[in-house]
């Protein structure tokens, strides 16, 4: 897809989700979903209560036989040293179970915890054996989309923000009753970059109208509370141009950045979703790989 075609696209559609046609949609949205099944839910046991609530999103990954939970790093601010508690395996009807492991973190804000993080980004090292049904979900190196890897495909308009929210999850003596859920966006405008300080080398921000069409109808949009952590997926091409047709079988899914923050727009400005690119938290991936290459030597 050219630059002209793509700005003309991002002109007509980037006012109002709902005007995202119903055929475009069930084109991108029926890619298959080799990113999307890694999207799994956090969970978190609140101070005097014992029923554990899902409060974010993280995304499964395997590198070089490890494996790792990418999220955004306000997530742990609750959380703090305590093990991570997800799902033991996709979708409904899953047990809880804890994962113990070890952080890796942007620094934190000026108030000594992760809100004002600008950067917001966390990778999760699990060192707790990980279940089968668990394992399967993990996406590797390949589903990840750096930076310098840009161009090596043909990028398609569309995003795909993908996690769980808090309003549609809960639990039932430790049985997951929560259900990943996915909504297709269009970058933001590049004003929106400016007027919020950020940078599309470490993050993309994505349009968030107060309407999406839904199954074909316009419907307020939600709250994403509990998106943070959820991964922000793109979508490439080996070729340029396909029809819109054939964009469920040429297409694939690329992880690109993972939520960190919404902000609600008004009469005089778009709503955003803002995303801290994977670049970020492979450097962080970087620097667990260190401390296990130290404690090899030492031992």
């Amino acid at each position: 897809m050219n630059k002209k075609n793509l700005k003309k696209i991002r002109g007509q559609l980037n006012k109002f989700i709902f005007n995202i046609s119903l055929p475009i949609q069930q084109q991108y949205m029926s890619v298959k979903q080799t990113v999307e099944k890694a999207i799994i839910p956090i969970y978190h046991i609140p101070l005097n209560k014992k029923v554990p609530i899902q409060i974010a999103t993280g995304v499964l990954v395997k590198i070089r036989n490890e494996y790792f939970l990418f999220s955004a790093s306000h997530v742990f601010d609750d959380i703090g040293e305590k093990a991570i508690l997800t799902s033991s395996g996709p979708g409904i009807g899953s047990k809880i179970i804890e994962l113990a492991g070890e952080r890796y973190s942007s620094p934190k804000g000026p108030d000594g915890t992760h809100l004002n993080d600008p950067i917001d980004a966390s990778v999760y090292h699990i060192k707790t054996k990980l279940p089968k049904t668990l394992k399967k979900l993990a996406i590797g190196e390949n589903h990840l989309l750096r930076n310098n890897d840009f161009q090596l495909y043909n990028h398609h308009p569309f995003y795909i923000a993908a996690g769980f929210r808090a309003k549609k999850s809960n639990t039932a003596n430790n049985i997951v009753k929560s259900k990943a859920e996915g909504f297709l966006f269009l970058e933001a405008k590049e004003e929106s970059y400016q007027k919020h300080k950020l940078d599309n080398i470490n993050h993309i921000c994505l349009s968030y109208p107060d309407q999406f069409l839904v199954d074909g109808e316009s419907k307020i949009s939600p709250t994403p509370k509990g998106f943070s952590g959820g991964g922000i997926i793109g979508f490439v091409s080996a070729s340029k141009d396909i029809p819109l047709s054939q964009v469920s079988k040429m297409c694939q899914q690329k992880l690109i950045a993972i939520t960190i923050e919404q902000r609600r727009g008004d009469k005089l400005n778009e709503g955003i979703l803002i995303g801290t690119k994977i670049e970020i938290f492979m450097y962080l991936v970087d620097m667990c790989f260190l401390d296990l290459l130290d404690v090899s030597r030492k031992n």
